[in-house]
């Protein structure tokens, strides 16, 4: 099984450097994301994706889905 590890770094790179988030601490709902804020966010969030979706794939993969005859489909 593999196992996915959520780019947290990059992600931050992306919205600090490439994108400069704080440019857009004007525009409402932007005024309270600060690098303190945004990262325990982004860690969460990654936490989630890794202990919780990500092993959830897994019953997909094994299972698949099944076609019935009146054409709907069951998911695992």
């Amino acid at each position: 099984m593999p196992i996915y590890k959520a780019p947290v770094d990059e992600i931050l790179f992306l919205l600090n450097d490439v994108f400069g988030i704080a440019r857009y601490n004007n525009l409402p709902g932007f005024a309270d994301v600060s690098p303190d804020v945004l990262e325990p966010i982004l860690a969460e969030a990654a936490k989630l994706s890794e202990e919780v979706v990500q092993p959830l794939n897994r019953s997909g993969d094994e299972q698949g889905c099944t076609r019935h005859g009146d054409g709907s489909v069951t998911t695992p």
